[in-house]
């Protein structure tokens, strides 16, 4: 499998969508709404209506997720209770029944790091949910998926990111877990990185 990595921030134009098998739209420090301070997010945005245009499968994770689903006309907004560390996701049925969660038992573990949440589009499936957030997940079509919750994470990867990225770290809400517990959890990043294997492989055989 080949995979290009593109940075928006540092692109002078969109590339073709018809290009690629299928695109993943990772997450980052901002927010949908700072178009003003990070104005190549509206080209990120523009990119993602061209993809969904073109039917080439989508997989939007965190501000991924967010832009799909701002593109798609739902809300994107802050939440009282932001997430942050290892919580249960439950799957709807929906997303028992979704090929993007093939393998997956009802709950599963997933990593979370979130101010700011997503309504379900219209026309959308909520596909899971968390404890203290609803709308985890969702598809729209058969071929685009947006998703709050975090697989995609290696324990290295969260530990530099713990040190860097300290300050932006909610806490203080029972839906945030300490810094110090999740940090030394590392049986639950090994256990995500493991269905992020899945979540790849399905999303492939979409693609």
């Amino acid at each position: 499998m080949h995979c290009t990595t593109l940075l928006f921030s540092e692109l002078d134009a969109a590339p073709d969508p018809n290009h690629y098998d299928g695109v993943l739209v990772f997450g980052g420090a901002m927010f949908v709404h700072e178009t003003h301070k990070y104005p190549w997010l509206l080209d990120e945005m523009k990119f993602i209506e061209a993809v969904l245009k073109a039917e080439v499968p989508l997989m939007g994770i965190c501000l991924g997720g967010q832009l799909l689903a701002h593109v798609l006309g739902a809300k994107v907004y802050r939440l009282e209770q932001p997430e942050f560390g290892y919580h249960t996701i439950t799957l709807t049925e929906e997303g028992l029944a979704s090929p993007v969660f093939k393998g997956f038992p009802e709950s599963f573990t997933a990593f979370e790091w979130h101010y700011e949440g997503f309504d379900i589009p219209q026309g959308a499936k909520r596909l899971a949910e968390s404890r203290y957030w609803p709308n985890q997940a969702f598809s729209w079509g058969e071929r685009a998926f947006g998703f709050q919750l975090h697989l995609e994470f290696s324990y290295e990867h969260l530990l530099y990111m713990f040190e860097k990225d300290r300050g932006s770290i909610p806490q203080g809400h029972a839906s945030t877990q300490s810094i110090e517990d999740t940090a030394h959890n590392k049986a639950a990043a090994v256990d995500i990185c493991k269905h992020m294997e899945q979540l790849l492989e399905n999303f492939a055989e979409l693609a």
